[in-house]
C-alpha cells in the first residue's frame, strides 16, 4: 500500500507543481487588484506602476509554489526534487524569453517578470532545503544513570557522538 502511495505522489508531483504555481499567481493577482492606480504618465500613455510591482512580484510568487508545491509532494529526496523542479522552470524561462524575442513581442516588463520567476524558484529552494534539514531525527544526548558505571556511561556517550557525527556528515540531497 505504502508503494502505491509513494508511486501516486511522484506521480502528483508536476500537477501539484503546477496546480501550486497557479493559486500563487492567483491569489498574488487578486491581492494586486486592491492597488490604487497610481501611475506615471509618459508620452501620454498612462503605465500604472503597482499593476508592474504587482505582477512582476505575482511572478515571483509563481516560481516560489511551482518548486515549493512540486516537493512537497514528493514522497523522499524533496531537496533533490526542489532543484529538479526550480531547473525545469529556468530552462522554461530561458524558452519564453527566446520565444518573445523571435515572436517580436518581448517588452522590458514582460522579460522582468519572466526572469522574476527563477528568483521564487530558488527562494522554496533554499526553504525546502532548510526544512529537509531541520526534520532530520538527532538522537537525545545521554544522561548517566544513577548507580551506572563510568565506563557504561561513556560507551553510551561515545556512541551518541558517533551518531551526531554521521547526521552531521550527511548532505540534504541524501536526507
Amino acid at each position: 500500500m505504502a508503494s502505491k502511495m509513494n508511486l501516486l505522489r511522484w506521480i502528483g508531483v508536476i500537477p501539484a507543481s503546477i496546480v501550486g504555481m497557479y493559486v500563487c499567481y492567483l491569489f498574488s493577482m487578486l491581492a494586486g487588484y486592491l492597488n490604487f492606480g497610481w501611475g506615471v504618465t509618459i508620452n501620454g500613455e498612462t503605465i500604472n506602476i503597482v499593476g508592474a510591482i504587482v505582477s512582476i512580484l505575482a511572478n515571483g510568487f509563481a516560481g516560489y509554489g511551482f518548486v515549493y508545491c512540486g516537493a512537497y509532494v514528493a514522497p523522499r529526496y524533496k531537496g533533490v526534487t526542489a532543484l529538479l523542479l526550480m531547473i525545469f522552470l529556468v530552462i522554461g524561462v530561458i524558452l519564453g524569453i527566446y520565444q518573445d524575442f523571435t515572436l517580436g513581442r518581448a517588452t522590458i516588463l514582460e522579460t522582468i517578470k519572466l526572469l522574476v520567476n527563477p528568483i521564487g524558484s530558488y527562494i522554496a529552494f533554499e526553504s525546502i532545503k532548510e526544512d529537509v534539514i531541520a526534520n532530520i531525527k538527532t538522537p537525545e544526548r545521554p544522561m548517566q544513570d544513577f548507580g551506572e558505571s563510568r565506563e557504561d556511561y561513556m560507551k553510551r556517550v561515545n556512541e551518541y557522538r558517533d551518531k551526531m557525527k554521521e547526521i552531521k556528515s550527511r548532505k540534504w540531497y541524501n536526507v
